[in-house]
C-alpha cells in the first residue's frame, strides 16, 4: 500500500517482474498499508460441496489504461470469481470477461499512499462454463504500475453472495483487518494486502494464493459466525 515519495527505484519483486518504489529513505517515511477483505456466502445450504478454490491469473501493466489476464484452465459455469486490483492513481477501474460476464464491486475503491494510489475488488458469478479472459479497463492511464489478481471459487452463492466486506489502512508494519462480524455460518473469506515493500506471509489459518509483484491474496473457509480477523506481515516495516 503505498507510492508515497518523490525519489522512486525500480526494484525487483517475486515473480520476475518489477514496481517501482520510493527510495529506502522516503519508504522508511512513507510506508502505508492497506488490506482489503471481503466475506462470501456459500451454497451448501441448497446441497452443493464446500467453497474451493479453482485457480488464480495474474498480471502488470507499466503503461497504458487496459490490462488483460487468461486463466489457465476453462472456468465453470456458476463459480465465483473475485479480482482483485492495485493501480498507480485515483481515476476508476472497471472489469469485463470475455465470457460477458457482470462484474460488481465488493468493497473500494480504498485510497492510499496519501491519497494517490487505489485498490479494489469486484466480483461476479460466471454464467457458461469455457476459457476466460479477464480485462480491466483504467480511467486514467497507468504510468507505473495497474495489477490484477484474478481468482476462481465454487461453491459460493449464485444471487447476493457477499456477506460483509471491510478496508483497513495505515502506516504499520503488519497488515490488520481488524474484527469482522460475519452474519452466517459459512463463508469464504478472501483478503487481499498490498504494500510499498513487500507482503511476506498470510494470516494464521490462511492459504496464500499469491504473491505476484510482491502483494499477497489469500482465503479461508470458515463454518461458524462470529469475529474474525485478518492479518499479514510486511518486509519493509513502516
Amino acid at each position: 500500500y503505498l507510492h508515497m515519495a518523490y525519489q522512486w527505484q525500480r526494484r525487483s519483486i517475486p515473480g520476475g517482474a518489477s514496481r517501482r518504489f520510493p527510495t529506502s529513505s522516503s519508504r522508511a517515511a512513507y510506508t502505508a498499508l492497506v488490506l482489503l477483505v471481503i466475506c462470501f456466502l456459500t451454497s451448501v445450504a441448497s446441497g452443493a460441496a464446500q467453497p474451493t478454490f479453482v485457480q488464480e491469473r495474474d498480471s502488470q501493466i507499466t503503461f497504458g489504461s487496459t490490462s488483460r489476464t487468461t486463466f489457465s484452465a476453462q472456468t465453470t459455469a456458476g463459480n465465483l470469481f473475485v479480482v482483485y486490483l492495485v493501480w498507480d492513481n485515483t481515476s476508476g477501474a472497471s472489469v469485463s470477461d470475455s465470457l460477458g460476464n457482470i462484474y460488481a464491486s465488493a468493497i473500494g475503491p480504498t485510497r492510499w499512499s496519501n491519497n494517490r494510489n487505489s485498490v479494489q475488488t469486484f466480483y461476479a458469478i460466471n454464467r457458461a462454463s469455457g476459457p476466460n479472459t479477464v480485462t480491466v479497463n483504467f480511467s486514467r492511464r497507468i504510468q507505473s504500475f495497474g495489477i490484477v489478481y484474478a481468482h476462481e471459487y465454487s461453491g459460493i452463492r449464485s444471487t447476493g453472495p457477499v456477506d460483509v466486506s471491510a478496508a483497513s489502512s495505515g502506516s504499520s508494519g503488519s497488515l490488520s483487518s481488524g474484527s469482522i462480524n460475519t452474519a452466517n455460518d459459512l463463508v469464504l473469506i478472501f483478503a487481499g494486502g498490498v504494500s510499498a515493500s513487500t507482503v511476506t506471509s498470510a494470516s494464521p489459518g490462511y492459504s496464500t494464493r499469491s504473491v505476484t509483484q510482491g502483494n499477497l491474496t489469500e482465503d479461508r473457509v470458515v463454518s461458524t459466525r462470529g469475529a474474525y480477523g485478518v492479518t499479514a506481515n510486511n518486509a519493509g516495516g513502516a
